[in-house]
């Protein structure tokens, strides 16, 4: 499945970073955080490729604002999902959402990979009052065989969705009226060749992070069986030469069905 990324530029003077799904940077285009294939949050220095911390307890990052990393995470209840506050600089958790309830027939997922029938899509925006308004929107439709009966792909298609007002110093949720869809939170090789390692492919877009630019990369082995390493790569904007990568496990791809 082809998705559409959003391309940024960043800069110095910009509140919130989003780089890729799965991938947010501090305003000041020094750090930034990353989903984990295995599950988790990976804190990295920008400059360096150094990793700083990683976090079990967050599952997708959605905002760095101010010392603060905003990231959901699942809950014990699969239907439902909650919000992390933690520090951005050694991720400690400060506060921990109340849950926020989804339909029976959908789940938060956070990772890279769309399920067949079913997508969950999760975003957050920073206020001119300090809040952030959190928007999530879950779909499901038939991936069945042939094609069904009309009805039955009716009874099929679902959504929902959902807007908080987001307080992040008291970590306090305030349902609000339905703001914009967000943005895919599926990533899907471009096919476009990956010039810094051999049979890997550019895994998102280019984006420019203060003075170099990242993206995404995926390796597919001669004898692929599924599992793929994935790595961020920084690089010079204008020689195009490595500065620096960093691995962050491996993307397991599920056999397509027969």
């Amino acid at each position: 499945m082809f998705v559409t990324l959003l391309l940024l530029t960043v800069s110095s003077s910009s509140t919130v970073t989003h780089l890729f799904p799965g991938a947010v940077a501090s305003a000041n285009a020094s750090l930034g955080y990353f989903i984990l294939p295995k599950g988790g949050v990976q804190a990295v220095d920008l400059s360096s490729g150094k990793q700083l911390w990683t976090s079990e307890e967050a599952s997708w990052p959605l905002e760095a604002v101010g010392d603060e990393l905003i990231a959901a995470k699942g809950d014990a209840d699969p239907h439902k999902l909650r919000l992390i506050g933690m520090d951005s600089k050694s991720g400690t958790m400060r506060f921990l959402s109340e849950a926020i309830s989804l339909p029976s027939w959908a789940k938060p997922i956070f990772n890279y990979d769309e399920s067949l029938g079913y997508s969950f899509k999760i975003d957050g925006k920073p206020q001119m009052d300090g809040t952030i308004l959190i928007t999530w929107v879950a779909n499901a439709w038939y991936a069945g065989g042939a094609p069904p009966p009309r009805r039955i792909l009716e009874v099929s298609r679902k959504e929902a969705r959902g807007t908080y007002s987001l307080n992040p110093k008291t970590g306090r949720l305030t349902p609000v009226s339905d703001a914009a869809v967000p943005p895919a939170a599926t990533i899907t090789s471009l096919g476009k060749p990956d010039s810094t390692k051999p049979s890997s492919f550019m895994l998102s877009p280019e984006v420019t992070v203060g003075p170099r630019t990242l993206y995404l990369s995926e390796t597919i082995p001669a004898r692929d069986q599924g599992r793929h390493p994935i790595r961020v790569v920084a690089i010079d904007p204008a020689t195009k030469k490595l500065i620096w990568e960093l691995s962050l496990g491996m993307r397991v791809i599920p056999p397509m069905p027969m």
